[in-house]
């Protein structure tokens, strides 16, 4: 993993984001553009033979259904999607938010911020709260949903191989 090949990858994306996201705030429309500009250069790279991983915050099922089309119709070969929804609470996020995002967003120094305002389970709001900055919409079809209050880091990425292994099995078998 840590090739200069990895490294120059690595550094190329996080170049591109760079340069890409500057203009960018956290409107509905700002973050749907954030979304269709990584499934870009995510199919870019897969089309090139990379493996991506990417975790943006994805709040609404629009922007999550057209980086799957994208990805799926641009990356050639490379080109599989999976959805795993991480279904983390609100108080987990906020709690372990190193850059201190959500106590901005909850003094207001953020605008549109997701999450902040809404019910207690983040994963069951679909419409904004009174007071809610913006709302998350769950996954309908994630392929698969962890929770880091639940599972250990171990056993999610065990789910998440699985559940690629699976993946691969069943489309050699067809």
């Amino acid at each position: 993993m840590n090739s200069p090949l990895v490294r120059k990858l690595i550094r190329r994306a996080k170049g591109v984001w760079l340069t890409t996201h500057l203009e960018l705030g956290f409107s509905a429309e700002d973050r749907h553009t954030n979304i269709q500009r990584i499934a870009f250069v995510s199919a870019e790279l897969a089309r090139a033979g990379a493996a991506v991983i990417a975790a943006p915050i994805a709040p609404y099922e629009r922007s999550r259904n057209a980086a799957r089309d994208t990805i799926q119709h641009a990356g050639g070969a490379g080109g599989n999607f999976f959805l795993i929804h991480v279904a983390t609470p609100l108080e987990h996020c906020e709690k372990t938010d190193r850059k201190g995002n959500y106590a901005k967003a909850r003094r207001g120094e953020i605008k549109g911020f997701t999450g902040i305002g809404e019910y207690e389970e983040a994963a069951c709001v679909t419409e904004a709260d009174e007071g809610t900055d913006d709302v998350y919409e769950p996954p309908s079809k994630p392929d698969l949903i962890v929770d880091v209050t639940q599972q250990t880091i171990p056993e999610i990425v065990h789910s998440t191989c699985t559940t690629i292994i699976r993946s691969v099995l069943f489309s050699l078998a067809l």
